[in-house]
Formats: C-alpha cells, structure tokens, sequence
C-alpha cells in the first residue's frame, strides 16, 4: 500500500511513514524523512534561541549593555530622569496607574509618552501600537488626556 506525503508530495509505501493511531492508513500524513527534517529545524532554532540567551549573560555582554545604559543616562538626561519618575511614582501608586490607552481605548501593554521632557510629570497613557504610531508614523492623539501625576509628600 502506497500514500502521497504531505510535504514532500511523493508517492511512498506506507513503512516509510510513522505510525499513528489518527492517521489515514493508520500512519502520520508526512514521511519519516520530511519528520525527521522538520524536527531537526525546529531543535536547531530552539538551540540557537538557548544559546542566544546564554550569550547575552556572559560578563562581557552584561559589562557592554552597563556602558550602553550610562552612556544614554548621560546623553539624555532629561528622558532619562522623566522615565525614572514615572517608573518610581506608579511603583508605588498601582492603584492610580492607567490601564487603557488615551486614544484607541485599548488594554494592551500601556505605554506612557512625554510630550515634553522639561514636564516630566505630564504623560499621555499610550497602547503600545498607538505610541509607535504616534512616533513613526505621526498619528494624531487627543493632548487633553494628558495625567499629570502629584509630586511626593
């Protein structure tokens, strides 16, 4: 008895395919070598993905990304110190973080933009789809939905 495989789509006897118990003919619908192939792939790109998180801890990359971050504080210190205010006030006030987006009304991965760094206490809560777009492609956002958070004390 013969079957056409479905990924290679040649015409096989039935003992090249695996066997399994929902299968037409009582086999799998692709041919130990197609199997054999695809898993491989997929153990390969599942190695790589291990070894790329492996890489990002060694002591050079960890010293590398610690230059980078001191770099941009110094470079920006004005984002800099706005994103850490933000970060620090919602850290400890969950309870009045915003959880939908200023213009689309979305839920999802809440971002919160600076109109003005040199206000670092006024933000515009931004999905992440709005505020790339906002960024990129200059969508128009509605700038009286603006939060200014209280300062501490």
């Amino acid at each position: 008895m013969k079957q056409h495989c479905k990924e290679c789509k040649e015409l096989k006897e039935i003992s090249e395919y695996y066997k399994h118990p929902q299968g037409q003919n009582w086999v799998l619908s692709r041919c130990k070598e197609c199997v054999k192939r695809w898993r491989r792939s997929e153990k390969e790109r599942k190695m790589a993905r291990v070894n790329d998180n492996k890489r990002s801890k060694t002591p050079h990359r960890l010293k590398q990304l610690t230059k980078q971050c001191k770099q941009y504080r110094k470079e920006n210190p004005k984002k800099y110190k706005a994103h850490w205010l933000v970060n620090n006030y919602y850290r400890y006030h969950k309870d009045e973080r915003p959880y939908q987006c200023s213009h689309c009304n979305g839920w999802w991965q809440i971002e919160m933009h600076h109109e003005d760094y040199n206000k670092p206490r006024e933000i515009i809560p931004l999905c992440s789809l709005c505020h790339k777009g906002y960024h990129k492609w200059s969508i128009e956002i509605d700038k009286t939905k603006m939060i200014t958070i209280s300062p501490p004390g």
